[in-house]
């Protein structure tokens, strides 16, 4: 897992090669997943629905879900930019929550999800 935090995750993804760049008639999206592990004061402060009422607006799937040591997981598939704007907006989370850390990890994309779900993991 990598830390990311700021403005220049929208530069990580993408890499847009000649052969995309031939094709300029056709828009071939870049999709992406990653896993994000929050910490800090994420938990009871609606954290997970406000990650699920973003997403839905944004327009990635996946889940979120609380973890048992106070930290919470969200695996977020869709378009590299949708995906860029879900990590920046879990960085700072819902009002009242306090993230301390966050930790990215890419994930090969793979289409599973049709929705954004919030898990219960207990």
């Amino acid at each position: 897992m990598k830390n990311n935090r700021g403005p220049d995750i929208f530069n990580s993804f993408c890499k847009k090669d000649s052969t995309f760049l031939a094709k300029p008639s056709f828009v071939y999206p870049c999709m992406k997943r990653v896993k994000i592990i929050v910490s800090g004061n994420v938990q009871g402060v609606g954290y997970r629905h406000a990650a699920r009422n973003v997403a839905e607006e944004i327009g990635v799937y996946g889940y979120v879900m609380n973890l048992y040591n106070g930290d919470v997981e969200l695996v977020v598939e869709g378009e590299d930019s949708a995906v860029a704007r879900m990590i920046l907006w879990s960085n700072q989370g819902p009002y009242g929550a306090e993230v301390s850390d966050q930790k990215i990890e890419e994930q090969s994309y793979q289409g599973e999800f049709q929705d954004f779900t919030v898990k219960h993991s207990w």
